[in-house]
């Protein structure tokens, strides 16, 4: 009887142990992938190159786990056996190469990102935050473009005795690149861009364009000669838009002690990219 009683309780605990544990939800964190998206469609024809950051919420001091891939446009990004717990993911995708990609010189830290480059860039260059629990489906990634064109010309290049092509140095402080809540740190911007009339994609600049154009020209007499000519913009740079700055330039007068005075005049055009 003992016995039997002994059995009947045994039993009756195995139950509800089975029950607890058929109630609560079985996490392994496998299987978890991320789809990449744009609201504004602003760029459909794939992704070439990806790099994709993500860490635990818990880990203290981030330790960012580094991604690469290249994937078409809607194709999921699988991550297996994350820790259960809520994650920041972090993604940089253009439409060039990796090697592109690895020129930007990204860090990750736990309040700011640092994206610098040294050379102009991709116009479909993108960025993307996001913070999910990879417990189970799959999470919308969506990505917002870094980058503006800017585009300088110099409308009466050819009637100028210019040697070569001017050169135009862009000297505003840049603006922060807003990721969710991450902002990329600030750095020194002084962006060289040609004058030959086509489109470069830089960063963009905190505040309307501000710059410099230099160019060598042949006077009168045929000796070279540099000048430089200041000026200011009314509009920035943006994410997501074009700006052409159309210059022009012309031999104003003489002055009383013999040297020429020039004028630049500066028209702006924008458009979305």
């Amino acid at each position: 009887m003992k016995k039997l009683l002994f059995f009947i309780i045994l039993c009756s605990l195995f139950s509800c142990s089975t029950e607890t544990q058929e109630e609560q939800p079985v996490v392994t964190g496998k299987n978890f992938a991320l789809s990449l998206y744009s609201t504004d469609s602003i760029y459909q024809s794939g992704i070439d190159s990806l790099f994709l950051f993500y860490f635990p919420e818990s880990s203290t001091p981030a330790k960012p786990i580094y991604f690469q891939q290249e994937l078409a446009w809607g194709d999921p990004i699988v991550l297996q056996d994350l820790e259960p717990e809520p994650h920041t993911f972090i993604t940089v995708a253009c439409s060039g190469s990796l090697e592109e990609l690895k020129d930007l010189h990204m860090e990750l830290h736990r309040n700011y990102i640092r994206i610098n480059r040294h050379d102009n860039v991709s116009e479909n260059l993108f960025g993307g935050v996001l913070k999910a629990d990879p417990v189970s489906g799959e999470k919308k990634f969506e990505l917002q473009r870094l980058v503006g064109g800017v585009k300088i010309n110099i409308t009466n290049f050819d009637s100028l005795n210019i040697q070569g092509y001017p050169s135009c140095h862009i000297t505003n402080s840049p603006a922060c690149i807003c990721l969710g809540d991450y902002e990329d740190e600030p750095v020194y911007y002084d962006e060289y861009i040609r004058t030959d009339n086509s489109w470069y994609y830089v960063f963009p600049t905190y505040g309307v364009v501000k710059g410099m154009i230099e160019i060598d020209y042949l006077d009168e007499n045929g000796i070279n000669k540099i000048r430089m000519f200041e000026f200011t913009g009314k509009h920035a740079i943006e994410a997501n838009k074009k700006l052409e700055l159309n210059f022009m330039l012309r031999k104003k007068a003489i002055t009383k002690s013999g040297a020429e005075d020039w004028q630049l005049t500066l028209e702006e055009e924008v458009s979305v990219l």
